[in-house]
C-alpha cells in the first residue's frame, strides 16, 4: 500500500491511487485570518476521509501552518474532492 501526498500546486490534475492506499491532502492556511479549509464534497462509497489536523508553521502569533486531510481509498472507480476556502 502507498502514501501518497497531495498538495495545492496538484489542484486538478488526475491522480492514480489503489484500493487501500492512503492519501494526505496537504494545504496551507492561515486559521488566524478567518480563512480555513473545509472538505466540501467526496464519494463516501469510494474514499474514506478521517478528521483534518493543523500544523503551525512559524513561532509568531498569526503565523500560517498546513491543514492535512487523511484520506483511504475505498473502492475502486474515479471520483473528485472538493474543498472550499
Amino acid at each position: 500500500m502507498a502514501d501518497v501526498t497531495v498538495i495545492q500546486e496538484q489542484d486538478g490534475r488526475v491522480l492514480a491511487v489503489r484500493v487501500g492506499d492512503s492519501i494526505s491532502v496537504r494545504l496551507p492556511e492561515n486559521p488566524t485570518t478567518g480563512y480555513a479549509w473545509t472538505l466540501d464534497s467526496i464519494d463516501a462509497t469510494l474514499l474514506e476521509a478521517g478528521g483534518p489536523t493543523y500544523h503551525g508553521e512559524g513561532a509568531g502569533l498569526g503565523s500560517g501552518g498546513v491543514k492535512t486531510w487523511p484520506l483511504r481509498a475505498r473502492a475502486p472507480g474515479r471520483t473528485r474532492i472538493g474543498l472550499k476556502h
